[in-house]
């Protein structure tokens, strides 16, 4: 529960500390006093977001504390980890003048996320807002589960995701296997076109030199014949030199031994020059040049630049995308067995899908006529004895998150009159009692710990209001209770009252709030009745606080 409040600089409030009990605790005050400030700073501490707005002085930073005790089991082991959450949870929460945002749980920083993670299930809001969502026919089927065997919704949850992962994987398959077909006779046509040329990268990146070679073949071998010609066979040829000046020099080695150095070196160069001359000679006579192959290698150079162009920019490229239509066309065998595995697997899975979500609804439906039962009764004891509720449970044959469900509140209030939606004939002091009555019936299971009751008790009074403040004090006995009222008779029934006062002191305006004492109280409530402290008020005061238990 929460035990501590600490409110500094919000809106009219300068600076106050709160302490709270369990039970009931009240909250009166004029209006525009702030009485509604102070569940504001609540929602603050629970992650609700902030607006420079709410700073009483926009040059100082908000900041709101509170301090939670009890048994925080309820909460994951990760968060109470993190945390060091054991039987306290402080939380800090501050905005500075520039919109900075710091927040800490137990000294440690925290994210507004992990604030909601962990007080969505600490603290519960009733308000306005509260009272949109019971008439929101969509948020019925969540009230009506509170009395439905969790594990039976469990089970249908994860067969329902694990049916719908299924279907969409099913649904992306044939999609994936109707684009292949309607691409098949495309990607055979290209696969062949690919095929048909039996691409080898490192063999065919040489075409282009061979084509060059071929088309300049006659100049080629003229080079080769010159060369011989002046090397080898011309009348006067460098290779008969050279021989004939060796023979010279060898001629002379016994008488001039300083020549021999020059003797060797062109006994060299004459080996080289033959050796050359050889393969020269050897090229010459080899170079054939067939039109035909010439005309072959062009046109398998144009089929090839026409691959690359469509499927490249290199052979590799082409061959990679040649690889993928393969896989492609051998999947369409595949995938088509694929299918068919998948929509029996489907078919198994709705099967067991359809019988979990008639126990489910059979469930819904019998929770649907308890709730109905119990809370008409409450609504008979809090005044509204003509009162018909109705928890219409409508079951359509589909599968979805809800197990084909809609469920709608009905209600009639007057004799003579059928039960129609909610949303279409409750009033705002009707929806009140309603949530009461709800809130009632689920104490039991519910392990919110604090509810908050921002004017719940809006367009009742007299006997009304008297049922609708026993209702509170008796939830008060296994829920803490904050309940901001107007009304006398409910504020008599607190546990702890504290009032909220605006006072105006050198031109500025404060809230003032205070824990009342017995007598306090009397003054207070009687203020409440008559609008003054008159001895008739303090009498009704006192004989409102004698019967409150």
């Amino acid at each position: 529960m929460l035990t501590q409040l600490n409110i500094s600089n919000l809106s009219i409030i300068d600076k106050i500390s709160l302490e709270f009990s369990g039970g009931l605790n009240i909250i009166t005050g004029e209006t525009g006093a702030g009485k509604s400030l102070v569940i504001q700073a609540v929602k603050l501490l629970v992650g609700e977001r902030f607006s420079r707005e709410m700073a009483r002085d926009p040059e100082k930073k908000v900041s709101v504390e509170g301090a939670f005790s009890g048994d925080f089991r309820m909460l994951s082991e990760e968060l109470r980890d993190e945390f060091e959450i054991e039987d306290e949870i402080v939380v800090k929460r501050s905005v500075d003048p520039n919109g900075k945002n710091k927040i800490s749980l137990n000294g440690h920083i925290a994210t507004l996320k992990q604030l909601k993670q962990i007080f969505d299930i600490l603290v519960d809001f009733h308000g306005q807002h509260e009272h949109q969502r019971l008439l929101n026919s969509r948020n019925h089927i969540k009230y009506l589960e509170g009395l439905i065997d969790n594990d039976l919704k469990e089970e249908y949850s994860v067969k329902y995701r694990e049916y719908r992962k299924l279907a969409s994987e099913l649904e992306r398959l044939k999609k994936e296997y109707s684009d292949t077909l309607k691409n098949k006779d495309i990607m055979e046509f290209q696969l062949n076109e690919i095929e048909s040329l039996n691409i080898e990268p490192d063999k065919d990146r040489e075409l282009e030199n061979r084509i060059s070679f071929l088309n300049n073949i006659e100049k080629i071998r003229e080079a080769l014949s010159m060369s011989l010609q002046v090397l080898s066979e011309g009348e006067y040829n460098a290779s008969d030199l050279i021989n004939t000046s060796l023979k010279e020099i060898s001629s002379v080695l016994d008488y001039y031994t300083d020549i021999e150095s020059i003797h060797n070196r062109l006994q060299d160069v004459y080996y080289e020059l033959d050796d050359c001359i050889n393969n020269i000679s050897h090229l010459y006579y080899e170079q054939d040049g067939d039109p035909d192959e010439l005309d072959s290698l062009i046109k398998r150079k144009m089929q090839l630049d026409k691959l690359l162009s469509k499927y490249g920019p290199d052979f590799e490229d082409v061959l990679e995308f040649a690889d993928d239509l393969k896989n492609k066309l051998d999947n369409v065998t595949f995938d088509e067995e694929k299918i068919e595995q998948y929509e029996k697997e489907l078919t198994d899975i709705e099967r067991e899908l359809k019988n979990i979500a008639g126990r489910l609804n059979a469930s819904r439906k019998k929770a649907a006529r308890d709730l109905a039962g119990q809370v008409e009764n409450i609504l008979k004891s809090l005044e509204l004895k003509d009162a018909k509720f109705e928890v219409n449970v409508d079951v359509k044959d589909v599968l979805d998150a809800n197990a084909g469900a809609d469920v709608e509140f009905y209600i009639a209030t007057n004799k003579g009159f059928s039960p129609s939606p909610l949303k279409k004939v409750a009033s705002g002091g009707e929806l009140s009692r309603i949530m009461l009555a709800l809130k009632e019936v689920f104490s039991g299971m519910d392990d919110t710990p604090t509810l908050i009751f921002d004017e719940i008790d809006t367009g009742i009074s007299g006997v009304t209001a008297r049922k609708v403040a026993e209702k509170l004090k008796n939830l008060g006995k296994t829920k803490q209770l904050f309940v901001i009222t107007h009304l006398p008779v409910v504020a008599s029934k607190s546990d702890s009252h504290f009032h909220i006062a605006k006072i105006s002191e050198k031109g500025s305006t404060f809230t003032k709030i205070k824990t009342l004492s017995t007598e306090e109280r009397k003054e207070v409530l009687a203020t409440m009745i008559a609008g003054e402290v008159t001895p008739y008020a303090l009498k009704q005061a006192d004989e409102m606080l004698e019967h409150q238990a």
